[in-house]
C-alpha cells in the first residue's frame, strides 16, 4: 500500500501547496451557525486560516506580544480599525469541496463512547459529518506557517471540539517537505509563541500504533484509537490507573480522591466524606478546562446540590488537554497532548447553580489521594505534580512504565 501522504513540496518560502484531506473522525459543527455543519462546505476556508493561526502562535519562536501580533498579521491577515487598515495576509487558502458526506446526530455516537467529551447539550442537539473530502490549495507559505500548517494536521482538526478528536484529519497525495510527526512534537514542545498568556509548549505522548492495510480500514481503525486516547483520560479524571475499571455505586469505594466535591460539600456546609477533606475550594480539574459539572449521588448522606464550574461572568476556557487519533502515513495513534500554560486564575472559576461561590486554589498537589487499581485504592508517590496538567502526564508516563505497551513521550 502507498503511504497516504501530503502533496507538499516547499522550495521557497510563499509556495503553494496542495492537499486532499479525508475525515478520520466525525466532525461536529464548523458552519457559520454554532454547533451545526455547513450542509455545502463543511471544510470552509476561512476555518482552516483560523486553525492555522492559532497553530503558528504555538509553533513560532516569539515572545514578543507585538512582534509576534504583526508577524500573524503579515501572513494571515488584519481586521485593523476600520477597512482602510485592514490587511489581507500572504496565506491564500481556497478550497474545493468534495461530494457531501454522510451524517448522523451526536447521540447515535454515545453507544461507543466517542461523545464522552462533549458538553450535555451539545450531545443532545447536534449533528456530526461522518465523512468527507477536499482538495486544499494554501499559498504564500514561509517555513512558520508551514510548521503550523504540519501541527494543524497532526494536532488539530476541522470543526468543533477538535480537542476531544472531532474533526481529525488524514490527507493523501506524496508528501515534499512536511516536517515529520516527532519534528512537529519536538517544535510545539519549544514552542514560546503563547508565553505572553503565561507559559507555552505542547507534551504529547503516544500509545502504540494501529496499521491500516486498506482505504477502507481508516474509520475503524481511527475510531478505536480515538475510543483509546478518550478512555486514558477519562480513567485519569476518574482516578482510576487504567480505563474499563468499575467501583461500588455505593460507600467509600464510591467516593472521588479528587477534592471538588468536598470543596463543594464545604462551601455548601454538608459533610465531607473523610476520602479526600479539604479545609479550602480545591478545584484541580478546573485548569484542564471549563465549564466543568460537579455532580452528587442521590439520596447519600454526602449529598449536595449539584454545580457547574466557569469563567466568572460566563463562558469556557479551552481544555488544556488534546485526545484524538493522530494519523501516520499508514496507521493512526492514540495521542493525548498536554498543553502548558494559559490556566485561569482561581479567582475567576465561579460556581453556577445554588449558592455561587469562587475557587480558593487549582491546586493539585496531594490529589488524587489515592488511585483505584480494581480492587482497592492505593497511594501512587511516582503520579505527581502540582498542577493537573503535570499529574496528567505522570499519570501517563506511571502507565508506560507499568505495561511496555502504555503510553510513551515524543520527545
Amino acid at each position: 500500500m502507498q503511504p497516504a501522504s501530503l502533496n507538499f513540496v516547499v522550495r521557497e518560502p510563499g509556495e503553494s501547496v496542495r492537499l486532499r484531506l479525508h475525515l478520520l473522525t466525525p466532525m461536529l459543527g464548523g458552519g457559520p451557525e454554532q454547533g451545526k455543519p455547513d450542509p455545502e462546505q463543511p471544510f470552509r476556508a476561512k476555518s482552516i486560516r483560523g486553525q492555522l493561526r492559532w497553530w503558528y502562535r504555538r509553533v513560532i519562536q516569539v515572545a514578543d506580544a507585538k512582534e509576534l501580533w504583526e508577524r500573524e498579521a503579515a501572513l494571515f491577515g488584519s481586521a485593523g480599525r476600520d477597512a482602510d487598515d485592514a490587511t489581507p495576509g500572504k496565506v491564500r487558502i481556497a478550497v474545493d469541496q468534495g461530494p457531501p458526506g454522510a451524517r448522523k446526530a451526536v447521540n447515535a455516537l454515545e453507544q461507543h463512547r466517542y461523545a464522552w467529551g462533549l458538553f450535555a447539550k451539545e450531545a443532545a442537539t447536534n449533528e456530526v459529518v461522518l465523512s468527507h473530502s477536499a482538495l486544499v490549495t494554501v499559498s504564500g507559505l514561509d517555513p512558520d506557517a508551514l510548521a503550523a500548517l504540519a501541527a494543524w494536521l497532526y494536532f488539530g482538526g476541522i470543526g468543533a471540539r477538535t480537542r476531544r478528536g472531532f474533526g481529525s484529519l488524514r490527507w493523501v497525495e506524496e508528501a515534499g517537505h512536511l516536517p515529520s510527526y516527532e519534528e512537529t512534537a519536538r517544535r510545539l514542545a519549544k514552542g514560546c509563541g503563547l508565553r505572553i498568556a503565561g507559559g507555552s509548549g505542547v507534551t504529547v505522548l503516544r500509545h502504540g500504533r494501529l496499521p491500516v492495510a486498506s482505504e477502507a480500514g481508516w474509520s475503524k481503525a481511527a475510531m478505536d484509537a480515538w475510543k483509546e486516547a478518550l478512555a486514558w483520560y477519562e480513567a485519569f479524571r476518574k482516578g482510576n490507573l487504567q480505563p474499563g475499571l468499575s467501583r461500588a455505586p455505593r460507600g467509600p469505594e464510591s467516593h472521588s480522591r479528587w477534592p471538588e466535591a468536598n470543596s463543594v460539600r464545604l462551601r455548601q456546609r454538608q459533610r465531607q466524606t473523610r476520602e479526600a477533606e479539604v479545609q479550602e475550594a480545591v478545584f484541580p480539574r478546573a485548569s484542564l478546562g471549563l465549564p466543568m459539572a460537579v455532580r452528587s449521588a442521590p439520596r447519600s448522606m454526602h449529598s449536595f446540590d449539584n454545580v457547574e464550574l466557569e469563567v466568572e461572568g460566563g463562558g469556557r476556557w479551552p481544555s488544556t488537554v488534546i485526545t484524538k487519533a493522530v494519523f501516520r502515513g499508514d496507521a493512526v495513534e492514540p495521542t493525548i497532548a498536554v498543553l502548558r500554560g494559559g490556566g485561569p486564575r482561581p479567582d475567576e472559576v465561579v460556581s453556577r447553580g445554588g449558592r455561587t461561590f469562587h475557587a480558593d486554589s487549582l491546586s493539585a498537589k496531594g490529589f488524587p489521594t489515592e488511585w483505584f487499581d480494581g480492587r482497592k485504592f492505593l497511594t501512587i508517590s511516582e503520579i505527581e505534580g502540582n498542577t493537573a496538567r503535570d499529574k496528567l502526564i505522570s499519570y501517563l508516563k506511571y502507565a508506560k512504565r507499568q505495561n511496555a505497551k502504555a503510553w510513551e513521550e515524543v520527545k
